[in-house]
């Protein structure tokens, strides 16, 4: 079968252009023969006239054809253009609305994250807290225990050195400092008077170095350097102070505990007057 190919066959552009350009022909080739035909010159001129018209008319009428088929052929080719290009749009953005829908779940689930790490923290800062507290409260207990350790058995002598009230027996229940202040120290309405004579004050220093956690001695040698003005009675008066925060603090201990408390506090406040 015999094909003949034509290179505005199937190029619209071209189609169009060569009927644009054939119509001209036309016109000019029916000029020329009605011309030739009224000057009688050429025989047949009807007959030429005639075939020129068919020929151009039938070829003006394929390439018209052609050109419209072509026409609608790239009509549909842009409508299907636009229709693959709408669905790929409509695709796009659904695809933009699906990954804008994943970022705001992973923004939700970052901000759940978030919280559950905010009260992670709280929950171990209470942790912690009660954790110190816990400590601080051994430690509390411990230093207790050993206050009661160190000191349980001083904090049970009187001023005198017996271990029940100068009210009571008078019996020393293993004091070893019983007697500690006879000849020493005299009691007038109650309260202990000292001459602070040197024997006095070497005696002081005596028990002070023997038993070193009995605040008595440590009070009385305070004051009796007060009384000769030597401004080393405030260090006997904070070591005393020192020993007596820790005895009072002990259950069972002795009242004169206390009031030796009150005592030294007051002299080391106004300043040993």
């Amino acid at each position: 079968m015999l094909s003949i190919s034509f290179p505005w066959w199937n190029n619209v552009e071209l189609a169009t252009e060569l009927a644009d350009q054939i119509w001209p022909y036309f016109y000019l080739f029916s000029f020329i023969a009605a011309i030739l035909l009224c000057i009688r010159r050429v025989r047949f001129a009807g007959a030429y006239l005639g075939i020129v018209v068919a020929i151009i008319a039938f070829g003006g009428g394929v390439v018209s054809q052609r050109s419209a088929e072509l026409q609608r052929l790239e009509a549909v080719k842009q409508r299907k253009a636009a229709e693959d290009a709408d669905a790929s749009i409509a695709s796009l953005k659904q695809q933009l609305s699906t990954e804008v829908a994943e970022r705001e779940n992973l923004k939700d689930e970052l901000k759940a994250a978030k919280s559950a790490a905010t009260q992670m923290e709280q929950k171990l800062e209470e942790a912690q807290s009660r954790l110190d507290d816990t400590e601080a409260a051994a430690s509390s207990n411990k230093s207790e225990l050993d206050s009661h350790k160190e000191y349980g058995a001083v904090a049970q002598w009187t001023f005198d050195g017996s271990a029940v009230p100068r009210g009571g027996a008078g019996v020393a229940f293993g004091s070893p400092v019983a007697g500690w202040a006879r000849n020493h120290i005299t009691f007038v309405n109650d309260r202990p008077r000292c001459n602070c004579t040197d024997d006095d004050i070497e005696h002081f220093k005596l028990y002070i170095n023997r038993f070193p956690k009995y605040p008595f001695p440590y009070y009385v040698l305070a004051v009796c350097l007060v009384q000769r003005q030597d401004s080393g009675w405030v260090a006997y008066a904070e070591k005393c102070l020192a020993i007596v925060e820790k005895t009072t603090q002990i259950d069972g201990h002795s009242p004169d505990h206390n009031l030796l408390k009150a005592n030294v506090i007051h002299l080391l406040e106004h300043g040993g007057r």
